[in-house]
């Protein structure tokens, strides 16, 4: 996505919402994977790894849940991870049907190294605003995913 012409007047396009999110997401993304291509990753592979760090022996049900990925995009997904030998899967304790989720040696020994390119990713956009602007576009991202629900309803409230 380019910046419009110099002599093009972009008032109604900027003024809509979801168009500037689109062009923010887009700049986030493209910095994204110009960092995370090289090793492999996308943002739900990178999603799901932090999320299996942070819950050792999540279920997989759970955890497309917690991302809101379908159970079939959540197998191709697992095995992508396992594939690369980021994860392992074995039997739930408590449900021998479900599947616990771990990260394996390889992936904690990554792990490091991806949240430093993390960091650096996302402090490249956070440096634009002041530690309160970032808090407030935290918040305010944060409320825009609540009302959408599960429904994805984008209709503006009051």
């Amino acid at each position: 996505m380019t910046d419009p012409s110099p002599g093009t007047d972009a008032t109604a396009v900027n003024a809509l919402l979801g168009y500037r999110l689109r062009r923010a997401y887009a700049a986030m993304m493209a910095d994204f994977a110009e960092v995370f291509a090289p090793m492999g990753l996308r943002t739900s592979l990178l999603a799901a790894l932090l999320l299996i760090e942070s819950n050792p022996g999540i279920i997989a049900s759970e955890l497309g849940a917690t991302l809101a990925i379908k159970r079939a995009n959540m197998v191709p997904l697992l095995n992508e991870l396992e594939a690369a030998g980021l994860i392992v899967r074995e039997p739930a304790p408590d449900d021998r049907r479900a599947t616990a989720l771990r990260l394996s040696p390889k992936g904690q020994a990554k792990l490091p190294e991806i949240k430093r390119r993390l960091a650096d990713h996302e402090a490249r956009f956070a440096s634009r605003m002041t530690a309160a602007e970032y808090a407030l576009l935290m918040d305010l991202l944060g409320r825009l995913q609540e009302d959408a629900g599960e429904h994805g309803d984008q209709s503006p409230k009051g």
